[in-house]
Formats: structure tokens, sequence, C-alpha cells
């Protein structure tokens, strides 16, 4: 993923085994109504979700602009590894 004008470009996708009707070359404009400039604007919203499931995007494709709705785990290829949280002091 790219940011380019008017959104996030995806440029590959990592779907050994997920059918999605995201591609490649896709603008992503819009994560579930919510502007979307960067890739970590992406994956900052599907982070802060109190669960996964299915996300609306909205993509420009060949001029058009697109509602789709995906998995969000697709997007957990694109998302570095999370250190682990901190131990909890002794009370």
């Amino acid at each position: 993923m790219v940011s380019q004008p008017g959104g996030v470009r995806i440029e590959r996708l990592r779907l050994e085994t997920m059918e999605t009707p995201l591609q490649a070359g896709d603008v992503a404009t819009r994560v579930d109504g919510h502007a979307v400039v960067t890739p970590e604007d992406i994956l900052d919203h599907i982070r802060q979700r109190p669960r996964l499931g299915v996300l609306s995007l909205s993509v420009r494709r060949d001029g058009r602009d697109i509602r789709l709705t995906i998995d969000a785990d697709l997007f957990r290829a694109f998302m570095p590894p999370q250190p682990p949280a901190p131990p909890t002091p002794p009370a």
C-alpha cells in the first residue's frame, strides 16, 4: 500500500488463501466511512476496531467509485507484528 493524492493505492495483495473483491491498483479512499490518506490510516482504523470481521471499503477503480465489503483480516498481512504488552506490575 502506498499513499497517493486522493487515497491509498493497493500495490499488491498477499492472498494465499483469501478471496477478495479488492484488486491491485485499487485506490482506497474510505474505510467504514472514514477518509484515508496513508496506509497507516487504514491499519490504525482496523487496530481500533473492537472485533475484526467485515468492513466497508470505498475504492476508486478505473475512474469509478466502488464500495466493497471485505474481511478485515485481509489487512493483517500488511500489519507489522505488535510488540508484546508489558507485564502488569504486582498490586
